[in-house]
């Protein structure tokens, strides 16, 4: 039986999908997502009505086509809605919500954190740049709530805020040395600047213990996406691949399921 609780935390990941819609249309276009404050559609650019801007549902209702002007409406739309509701069941059914209010915050942290991270994935792939707002944002954050981070492996507030400027550290580092190392064998920029500070703001989140894990699994998920299209001739061995959106589906990945990873994928002493 689906609980009051989960229908709540499914309508919040909808709304919340709604406006990430609008950080990811604004933000590469040098706008800011509260001004203007109202939603408009950007090929007439008038204002949409409230009875249009229900998330999934208007877009449906409208046929997927602005009510003004009749411009086509991006399926990505209702998709960052729907995955977003996921999003936020899935963070319910990974930390719960009790009558602690430290559970509150955790699951207020970690539904914030995957909904940056899914804006700056859609982001990643349509423009191949992640905003430093967003990246550098979620960085810190990440490291002002540390104490309230289950995923890292101390009992103190001081831990706590080691671990997470660890996983700051060294997820910048580690990423820095790959960009640099790309550049000497490609002899061109390998990696961008963004993809080394969102390796930084996943380092808060996760800890330095899961940075392996998220290593692995992004270059995994690049893998699958990249070799199809190279077989086949749609995408050459030069061209540019935004890797935002594998380092984010990795972090996501490990921040749902860590405690079913294969030790491999982690460093023991230093997560739970």
């Amino acid at each position: 039986m689906v609980s009051t609780m989960a229908v709540a935390v499914a309508l919040l990941g909808a709304v919340m999908g709604s406006f990430l819609n609008v950080v990811i249309h604004r933000l590469p276009i040098g706008e800011l997502p509260w001004k203007p404050p109202h939603s408009y559609c950007p090929g007439c650019r008038r204002r949409i009505p409230a009875m249009d801007n229900i998330p999934l549902i208007s877009f449906f209702l409208l046929g997927g086509r602005c009510r003004s002007c009749r411009a086509p409406i991006s399926w990505r739309y209702p998709i960052v809605e729907f995955v977003m509701m996921l999003v936020a069941l899935a963070t319910l059914w990974r930390f719960g919500l009790t009558q602690d209010p430290r559970s509150w915050i955790s699951f207020a942290m970690f539904f914030v954190f995957a909904g940056t991270l899914l804006a700056i994935a859609a982001i990643d792939f349509e423009t191949y740049l992640i905003p430093d707002a967003l990246s550098l944002g979620l960085m810190v954050f990440m490291a002002i709530l540390a104490p309230f981070n289950p995923l890292l492996r101390t009992p103190s507030w001081t831990g706590a805020y080691l671990a997470s400027l660890l996983g700051i550290l060294a997820g910048s580092a580690l990423y820095w040395l790959f960009a640099a190392i790309g550049k000497k064998i490609y002899k061109e920029e390998a990696m961008g600047g963004g993809d080394i500070k969102l390796a930084g703001a996943i380092g808060a989140c996760l800890g330095p213990g899961h940075l392996f894990g998220v290593i692995v699994l992004s270059s995994a998920l690049g893998l699958l996406y990249a070799l199809p299209l190279l077989l086949s001739g749609r995408l050459k061995r030069r061209d540019p691949i935004p890797y935002g959106p594998f380092l984010s589906a990795a972090a996501i990945i490990i921040l749902w399921w860590s405690r079913y990873l294969p030790d491999f994928l982690r460093l023991p002493f230093l997560v739970r």
